[in-house]
């Protein structure tokens, strides 16, 4: 066989195995597709080999049922899944399994009721959401049942001697001096739901601040969310007019 042919010959047998190869690979490529297209139940585990989460993943997207365990087994959280969104009730447990929360989803947003139950499974809060935004109806009731009414009154007041500055100050608290409390400029949602998207305003030490010129002289509208000891958005919403001079 003189050279000619021997170097077609290597050629043909180089091809063919690199032909082969690639088949090789584009099958399992494809298979490896297939797969992912595939439902599977995933499982979680703590180091002590209990059970921590479990759920479906639909075409590598989250479905259905969802649970969630503490590390004693009692069961932590349940929540439904659609098209890898949140849909429909959500419950919470405290850790020895008795019911802490039932709230609603829409779309992956809380949209409904909420409650709370404290551990000797009375009610705690209730309050209604709209796409995300929490209501001012918030109920909260003791342990034994009795509904709660001593929220703080909202408080504000106008510095006017802040000439060095060319404007005045507005200042707005709640009467309890409370620091778990953030303060928006703008209006509710239909005066009843409030705007996840309204301008944030500064605070400092649980005291919001908006500075104005001085002969400003308009009504503003404060919102404001007051977290109680009971983790719930208080919503209140206040209209102040300031004037020009004292």
């Amino acid at each position: 066989m003189n050279r000619q042919k021997q170097e077609s010959l290597v050629f043909q047998i180089v091809y063919k195995s690199s032909l082969i190869i690639l088949l090789f690979l584009m099958s399992c490529t494809s298979k490896v597709k297939e797969d992912i297209q595939e439902d599977f139940q995933i499982e979680k585990q703590y180091q002590n080999g209990k059970l921590q989460a479990e759920f479906t993943v639909v075409n590598g997207i989250r479905e259905g049922l969802g649970k969630c365990y503490y590390s004693n087994g009692k069961l932590s959280s349940t929540c439904n899944y659609i098209n890898g969104v949140k849909q429909g009730e959500e419950q919470k447990f405290y850790f020895d399994g008795k019911l802490y929360r039932t709230r609603e989803f829409v779309k992956g947003e809380l949209d409904g009721i909420e409650k709370r139950y404290h551990t000797n499974g009375q009610l705690m809060t209730e309050q209604t959401y709209k796409d995300g935004m929490p209501g001012t109806d918030l109920k909260e009731y003791s342990p034994y049942g009795k509904l709660l009414s001593n929220y703080p009154e909202f408080e504000y007041k106008v510095i006017y001697d802040r000439d060095y500055e060319k404007q005045k100050l507005l200042l707005f608290y709640f009467s309890d001096k409370n620091k778990n409390v953030s303060f928006y400029k703008g209006s509710l949602i239909e005066d009843k739901y409030f705007d996840n998207h309204a301008d944030l305003c500064g605070i400092n030490d649980g005291v919001g601040e908006i500075g104005l010129a001085l002969d400003f002289s308009d009504e503003i509208e404060i919102s404001a969310k007051y977290i109680t000891s009971n983790k719930a958005p208080y919503i209140v919403q206040q209209k102040i007019f300031v004037d020009d001079e004292r």
